[in-house]
């Protein structure tokens, strides 16, 4: 088990900031504006 965690810790990990967290910073067209609201 040890050995995929370490392997997942890897593959993203935890600190590393991700684009999809920061919505709010993706480039968004109107359409996609109107789906989120």
């Amino acid at each position: 088990m040890d050995d995929i965690r370490q392997f997942l810790l890897k593959l993203a990990p935890p600190q590393y900031p991700y684009l999809h967290n920061d919505i709010h910073l993706r480039p968004a067209s109107e359409e996609d504006k109107r789906r989120v609201a």
